[in-house]
């Protein structure tokens, strides 16, 4: 496999599931809204800047409405990081390394860019509007699906793993950080935030029923960041990720060059340490940053020499 392959492969996955998490954060948004009695104004700016988009929105025109904010992250395809920009950059991906995916795997992709293309567009209402981002996150689910099942789990399937897991502990912590710019503190300006705002953030990381199984009914601020950040089983929990990623890396030549970048994320998934709003932004800037130092040492040791041959040890010709 050619390193512009493999990089072509790990994008795909990151650019898909970079579209299903953001619609996750806009429903979340959105039902923060509505349980708000749609008279509470959300802080639309924090939200970019949690999505990392700050530099980019043009937030003077956005104003304070919901409606221009939500078509940016969704519909504006001058949006870097829109829902529906990450869907056509990964198939553009993955239409140059269509050898290399179960062609289900392709028909499906294409039909969810198609869909989401055809659907969201300004003049729908909100509810159609949610109705389509949910119809987009189980379209992804089934693609997910369609891929593990299909594929064999060989270095293609590594790569665009790799993507997927990596992506998802970035947009999972900017899930939890919603909590930073909509939470309603106690009096003290201490407080993590009421249980309502935490319930809507299981809710739009599909976490809820399994937090109630593995935590408890009550949705204790603490227990969900505890869950959501060091839970070994969850799939969208930042250590189940984490536990993938090394171990897709370990499979991988020279797993070595990139142990440094990866031992360094470990530390920010403790939460004991975590009481207010503040430590737990610290904590999601702190994890941010060491995740682009590992994206930077996977680029440099498998994609900067676009020509180069990747084989892993159990693709590697035996004596």
């Amino acid at each position: 496999m050619l390193s512009r392959v493999a990089e072509n492969l790990y994008w795909t996955g990151r650019y898909v599931e970079r579209a299903e998490n953001t619609a996750r954060l806009v429903l979340a948004t959105s039902q923060l809204h509505m349980e708000a009695g749609g008279k509470a104004r959300l802080p639309w700016a924090e939200l970019l800047r949690i999505m990392g988009l700050d530099q980019h929105a043009p937030l003077a025109a956005l104003g304070n409405e919901d409606g221009p904010a939500i078509r940016y992250l969704t519909e504006d395809e001058d949006n870097p990081s829109a829902l529906i920009t990450s869907l056509r950059q990964a198939r553009e991906n993955a239409r140059s390394v269509r050898e290399m995916l179960p062609s289900e795997a392709w028909e499906s992709l294409n039909g969810l860019y198609l869909m989401a293309k055809e659907h969201l567009r300004e003049g729908r209402s909100d509810a159609d509007r949610n109705q389509t981002l949910r119809d987009i996150i189980l379209q992804r689910m089934v693609l997910a699906g369609i891929l593990h099942e299909t594929m064999s789990h060989d270095v293609a399937f590594l790569f665009v793993r790799l993507g997927e897991m990596l992506e998802r502990i970035d947009m999972t912590s900017r899930i939890i950080d919603l909590t930073t710019a909509t939470r309603q503190a106690d009096e003290d300006g201490e407080s993590l935030g009421n249980s309502a705002g935490w319930m809507n953030v299981l809710r739009a990381l599909g976490a809820y029923q399994m937090y109630r199984r593995h935590v408890g009914v009550q949705v204790v601020p603490q227990s969900v960041i505890a869950f959501l950040f060091g839970d070994n089983h969850f799939p969208r929990a930042m250590r189940y990720c984490l536990n993938l990623l090394e171990e897709s890396l370990g499979q991988l030549p020279l797993p070595a060059q990139t142990r440094g970048p990866l031992r360094a994320l470990a530390p920010h998934l403790r939460t004991d340490d975590i009481h207010d709003p503040e430590s737990l932004h610290q904590r999601i800037d702190q994890l941010q940053v060491d995740l682009g130092k590992l994206h930077q040492r996977i680029y440099d040791q498998y994609f900067a020499s676009r020509q180069r041959p990747i084989v892993a040890e159990a693709e590697q010709p035996q004596a």
